[in-house]
């Protein structure tokens, strides 16, 4: 089926959009370098009509945003030394977030994803022996710590950057700029597209076998279920520039289907069937709708011409939140993906691809999870007993804390 996105509202913010993330009723957006707040926060619960409420003059560039929480992690442009790249905010109050903590690298920062209690960070390629794939432990935001990392890049150039990360479960996988080197068994010198197994965070180790050279830029990595969805840099000729890989198997990705867009792919989301692209902009819809229920055999469902680079897509429930190179009019978009819209939904079973859910969640039985639990700082609160059947995992003095009441621990190793 094909449909076309309905524009609802957005804000002429007079400069590109580099980075959008909704959650709840607010979008926070990433800003280009200008006057006034790099760092902006909107309250989107009536999307026709987003009102400003806060932001941050960080004065450069804000490449990546991310939140969860209470928090929001911010990758900026490198400032030569003067300020940290990395910037954690407390967003509690929208109105005036607070700078909580952060650290420099002087790198560009250009992405970010956050699971439990560690930051995943990609920088850009340093040209040196650096770490470009860090991870932190955040769980003290006022002091984010180093606990792991890989040199992802090359010898010159700012190749092997990391453009773009997404984590699920015990796996990251990576999108760098194009690199040379081999890129075989073991040795992932030449890969573009990197998984790494981060089970133990403090030794992020490649996947042998886990690599693909792409020869291009992967500027957009997106995961979900047993499938990675990769968005490249234009080849220029007939080669797909969306990419679809089977990653059941984490030692042998394999390519299964593709599109090719005729131009470069800069963000990826993926709800259900559905992959939500920005494009760089070029004849055609710059945002685009990919149906993806065959995998093997993805095809255009519909999308938006906007005239100008789409530089970063993030879909919540039925809307789609655009941002925008610098343009004429709204610089950053809401779109109605033309959902089913009820107050009250009662079903006695439901299939779902993706289910996101802008308030609390309440499930009065038996809650099945087939792979892993990923909570925000908030923690787990039981109010009966948990049972582990494998390992129980901690770092620092503070690694098991909290248990009020008796605690057994069986087969225990000290």
């Amino acid at each position: 089926s094909s449909f076309t996105p309905t524009a609802l509202g957005g804000a002429d913010v007079s400069i590109g959009v580099n980075a959008v993330f909704t959650s709840g009723k607010y979008t926070y957006l990433g800003l280009a370098s200008a006057a006034g707040n790099d760092f902006r926060i909107y309250d989107v619960h009536n999307p026709s009509s987003p009102t400003s409420v806060g932001g941050v003059d960080v004065s450069t560039d804000v490449r990546a945003v991310y939140v969860s929480g209470k928090y929001a992690y911010l990758g900026l442009s490198s400032d030569g030394g003067s300020g940290n790249e990395f910037r954690i905010y407390d967003i509690s109050n929208p109105s005036s977030p607070s700078s909580v903590g952060g650290f420099s690298y002087n790198q560009n920062l250009q992405s970010i994803f956050v699971q439990g209690k560690f930051a995943y960070l990609g920088f850009a390629g340093d040209n040196s022996t650096g770490t470009e794939f860090k991870v932190y432990d955040i769980s003290n935001p006022a002091s984010p710590v180093s606990v792991g990392g890989v040199d992802t890049a090359g010898a010159s150039g700012g190749a092997g950057g990391v453009k773009s990360l997404y984590v699920q479960g015990k796996y990251a996988y990576l999108g760098l700029s194009a690199i040379t080197g081999t890129c075989s068994g073991a040795t992932a010198t030449g890969c573009e597209f990197r998984i790494y197994n981060v089970s133990d965070p403090f030794a992020p180790a490649y996947v042998s076998g886990g690599g693909v050279d792409t020869t291009l830029d992967v500027n957009s990595v997106a995961v979900s279920a047993k499938y990675a969805y990769l968005g490249l840099a234009t080849d220029g000729s007939t080669g797909n520039d969306f990419r679809i890989y089977s990653v059941v198997d984490p030692t042998a990705p394999t390519v299964v289907g593709g599109l090719d867009v005729s131009t470069g792919v800069n963000s990826l989301q993926v709800q259900g069937k559905y992959v939500f692209a920005g494009l760089v902009s070029a004849s055609g819809n710059d945002f685009r709708v990919i149906d993806a229920s065959d995998p093997t055999a993805p095809t255009n469902a519909g999308g938006v011409d906007t005239t100008v680079d789409v530089n970063s897509v993030f879909v919540s429930g039925k809307y789609a939140y655009a941002a925008l190179a610098t343009v004429s009019g709204n610089d950053w978009r809401i779109y109605d993906l033309a959902g089913t819209d009820t107050q009250t939904f009662m079903a006695g079973a439901a299939g779902v691809g993706q289910l996101s859910v802008t308030d609390n969640a309440r499930i009065d039985n038996d809650l099945y999870v087939g792979t892993g639990i990923n909570v925000g700082l908030g923690g787990i609160n039981s109010a009966g007993p948990v049972s582990i059947e494998n390992t129980l995992q901690g770092s620092g003095a503070s690694a098991v804390a909290g248990v009020f009441g008796n605690y057994t621990l069986t087969n225990s190793t000290a």
